[in-house]
């Protein structure tokens, strides 16, 4: 799955008015990424790729800075907010 930058923004906003990120969140978000399993890495020029526990991987494409602390939490957010917990259930 590839997703843009700017759709991560635009569902965030839609969501919580996501403007600004405290470091305080930021940690959170870390905390909470880590308990999912979710890890992110920098993917060339302008991409990120996360890899879930499950080993699905997403990219978000069109980033202008993918090592800037405040665009990978936002990814994470991201990411948690649209984080299946539980599979669904199975009809035998």
């Amino acid at each position: 799955m590839t997703i843009t930058f700017k759709e991560v923004c635009q569902f965030l906003n839609e969501l919580y008015n996501f403007s600004t990120v405290s470091k305080s969140f930021a940690k959170k978000t870390r905390k909470a990424g880590k308990e999912l399993g979710l890890v992110l890495c920098g993917y060339g020029a302008n991409k990120i790729r996360l890899r879930r526990a499950n080993h699905i991987t997403t990219t978000y494409t069109n980033i202008s800075d993918p090592d800037d602390h405040e665009t990978q939490t936002i990814i994470l957010t991201h990411a948690i907010l649209t984080h299946k917990l539980h599979e669904t259930e199975r009809s035998d």
